[in-house]
């Protein structure tokens, strides 16, 4: 086991972030925002201080959806109100690949690099690449780092090991087979169709598969669902977020970690 992944078995988001910030961060997911400069901000608080709430976090990366008819313009200034406020240490804007054209993804190229920004796509071994592949290409010609939002349906770990790789990601967010109630699905949802569902411990050991195979410089963000837990028709288990400590006990169960199985290229 690497010791820079802080005595766990894969290389946490999380521990990496707080490690760059020198405090524990939270993701928020500011979802259906107003496109009004003021009520976006007024928006954006609002979640931050919902967060905070009880838990004692005082520094967040916000997750947004930037609207998809708007332009290049809209979405940068969406991103630099977002960075303007103290709490946040990071964004990501989360869309359908095929939304990060090369104007939009410079656009998002903002600030001193002190907050990063990230994009974050879907990717699916069933429904296809090239939307990820897309957004992977165009982020990091403006020097964005991205995270793979996969869906990982249970006998394509070798697959999805493989893209997340090959496309250099700096992060993947594993999302199991979960069904969503169809007025709160979104674009940018890896799963086209609903997939056959997964018991708890079966998704955990091919979450495992899956790491056991990435490169140990991407960064595990989660295994959550992919809508608030009211969203989630089924499975149960998904409802209660993500389990990144049943992952760290698989892979210490078989004495293994991230990159053990991994195989490059010759």
């Amino acid at each position: 086991m690497n010791e820079r992944h802080h005595g766990l078995r894969y290389h946490a988001f999380a521990r990496a972030l707080r490690s760059r910030v020198g405090a524990r961060a939270a993701r928020v997911e500011l979802r259906d925002a107003p496109g009004a400069p003021d009520a976006f901000r007024d928006a954006a608080i609002r979640a931050i201080a919902r967060r905070n709430f009880g838990s004692g976090i005082e520094r967040f990366v916000v997750a947004w959806r930037p609207r998809g008819d708007a332009g290049a313009a809209a979405w940068r200034a969406e991103a630099e109100t977002l960075l303007a406020l103290i709490p946040i240490v990071g964004v990501v804007a989360v869309a359908p690949g095929e939304a990060f054209t090369a104007e939009r993804a410079a656009a998002l190229a903002v600030g001193d690099g002190t907050k990063p920004v990230w994009i974050e796509a879907p990717g699916d071994a069933q429904a296809g690449w090239s939307g990820l592949e897309r957004a992977a290409t165009t982020g990091r010609n403006a020097g964005l780092p991205i995270v793979g939002r996969i869906g990982v349906r249970g006998d394509d770990a070798a697959s999805v090991a493989r893209e997340a790789n090959a496309l250099r990601l700096r992060a993947v967010n594993l999302l199991p087979p979960q069904h969503v109630a169809p007025d709160r699905r979104r674009p940018e949802d890896p799963f086209a169709d609903p997939p056959a569902l997964l018991e708890h411990t079966v998704f955990l050991d091919v979450a495992a598969d899956v790491v056991e195979r990435l490169e140990p410089s991407i960064q595990v963000l989660g295994l959550g669902r992919m809508a608030p837990a009211d969203a989630i028709l089924a499975p149960d288990w998904v409802r209660d977020g993500d389990d990144l400590p049943g992952l760290h006990a698989t892979l210490e169960a078989r004495g293994t970690h991230q990159g053990a199985r991994l195989t490059r290229p010759r």
